[in-house]
């Protein structure tokens, strides 16, 4: 029996169903775990529909440090994020040494920051870590 803790993520590679149902910091226990080429969903006990296993963390996960640091992306999009709604751009996957983008739509943006000419950071809800090129 896999127990997991909803990070309070929502971004998503791939189809899953919306996050708004779970409870921040609460427990779940994984009925089964649905793997695909990049993401895996889990389907928990007591809740309808397949949620990506990257909102949740392990309660085997003994690295405090490693829970610490907030997931970092490299991103490209056309506009400036802006505080309080979802941004919009496309995130650099590595894959066997080949470098892809895949379209992603961000939590809400808490913090922006500029980094350079065309370069910003933005921190979103779930503490997720946006680098990207707007152009």
């Amino acid at each position: 029996m896999k127990k997991v803790f909803y990070n309070g993520g929502t971004e998503a590679m791939y189809s899953c169903d919306n996050p708004s149902c779970l409870v921040i910091g609460k427990e779940y226990e994984v009925l089964y775990e649905h793997a695909d080429t990049w993401q895996t969903n889990y389907v928990l006990k007591g809740v309808d529909g397949e949620f990506n296993s990257a909102w949740f963390t392990n309660d085997s996960d003994t690295n405090q440090q490693s829970k610490d640091l907030p997931m970092v992306y490299l991103a490209a999009a056309r506009y400036i994020p802006v505080v309080g709604k979802r941004f919009r751009c496309d995130c650099l996957e590595p894959n066997n040494g080949i470098n892809n983008f895949s379209a992603v739509e961000t939590s809400e943006v808490m913090f922006v920051k500029q980094l350079g000419e065309n370069v910003w950071a933005a921190r979103t809800r779930s503490g997720s870590v946006y680098i990207a090129t707007i152009g």
